[in-house]
């Protein structure tokens, strides 16, 4: 992507700082020095009693949390915790949130609130975390993808799009809730966003409409790559003289660097990943391979999500000095001997990469039939 146009701004609003900001660190650019302007600052100075900008606005803090996440603010500021607060507090009875303090809740910025609450440290059994989820579920359609409102009163805004669908994707990937699972007559939400593709390639907004567009391509592709917003991070609160930095260092590796079993039996290994530090990890995912002929019964991770179709192991955060482990359960339908391996990764910038990969060695040995008598 060519970031020149990103270096004009002209913004008044947390939002237009907000989402630029967040747009530069997707682009590798630091938001205190692109444009001539310092927008990390700039963004701070709309902070009103505690909040970001408007005390009449949800949106705006939500945004705002994303943008200070996305340059390096670490979930326990000051601000974040505050602005976070700030959402919780202007919460719907129904669970969910509209763009302003007092109105209708809608999906869109339900699901920003949510990713913004998932910067600032909240999780899926936080309560108002778990109840803008049934909120959420409350508002999905019986094709599987999600509406703007329901109900709604104005034309369209109660059918399913891409826009609201591939928010909403975008929460529950955040907060390790698998969207695949939300499913109606067997239709995931994936499967539903899938539909309103073109035949160029672009999305449309909804079903009836004659063509894609840039934006809700935008969106889509971000939710169909398992992604969230801030879509990346970095280190830029240092002004002028920052950039992406280093962050964390990650360490993978196993507990047995050898196993051995009899053909048809059951093992078991753990792989375990560390953050040295010095700060916390975030959207971090280690990927296991697997030698041919070797299953994989069971795994079981004590922190993070894994998904035993693409083998990938992912933290929406891994904090500062902290470990989590994944228990594995092999099994071997023949005679083998190979390699496993896992590899693990960060959206941020790993300073160590020496301990990204870890190998164990694995065989499977025939077992010999006694004779029969």
């Amino acid at each position: 992507m060519d970031p020149a146009p990103l270096q004009v701004f002209s913004g008044s609003s947390v939002t237009d700082y907000a989402k630029r900001i967040m747009a530069l660190v997707a682009a590798g650019k630091n938001p205190a020095t692109y444009t001539g302007t310092d927008l990390i600052t700039g963004l701070k100075s709309f902070v009103q009693s505690g909040q970001l900008g408007d005390t009449s606005l949800i949106n705006d803090d939500a945004w705002g949390i994303m943008a200070l996440s996305a340059v390096g603010t670490p979930s326990s500021d000051t601000l974040i915790k505050s602005s976070a607060q700030f959402l919780v507090d202007n919460q719907n009875t129904d669970g969910g949130w509209s763009w302003g303090v007092g109105f209708d809740s809608d999906t869109n910025d339900t699901a920003a609130v949510l990713m913004a609450l998932a910067e600032a440290g909240y999780t899926a059994s936080d309560s108002p975390v778990s109840e803008a989820v049934v909120y959420l579920a409350s508002q999905q359609n019986n094709d599987a993808g999600f509406p703007y409102q329901l109900p709604c009163f104005w034309p369209g805004c109660e059918a399913s799009d891409s826009a609201s669908t591939s928010w909403v994707i975008g929460a529950f990937t955040k907060l390790s809730l698998d969207p695949a699972s939300w499913q109606k007559t067997g239709v995931s939400p994936q499967e539903f966003l899938l539909t309103l593709q073109t035949g160029d390639g672009s999305f449309k907004w909804q079903a009836g409409d004659p063509a894609g567009s840039a934006g809700m391509t935008a969106y889509a592709v971000v939710a169909l790559a398992g992604k969230s917003y801030p879509v990346k991070t970095g280190n830029y609160l240092g002004g002028s003289g920052s950039g992406p930095t280093p962050l964390a260092d990650l360490a993978i590796k196993f507990t047995n660097e050898s196993i051995t079993i009899n053909e048809g039996e059951q093992a078991g290994l753990t792989v375990k990943l560390i953050n040295n530090g010095p700060t916390m990890a975030q959207n971090v995912v280690a990927e296991l391979t697997l030698p041919e002929g070797l299953e994989l019964v069971q795994a079981t991770p004590t922190d993070g999500v894994f998904d035993q179709n693409k083998n990938s192991w992912t933290f929406i955060r891994l904090n500062n000095f902290a470990a989590a482990e994944l228990n594995l359960v092999l099994s071997s339908v023949k005679a083998i001997s190979g390699e496993i391996s896992a590899v693990v990764s960060a959206r941020e910038l790993d300073f160590n990469q020496t301990n990204n990969e870890a190998k164990a060695s694995f065989t499977a040995e025939v077992i010999a039939k006694s004779a029969e008598v």
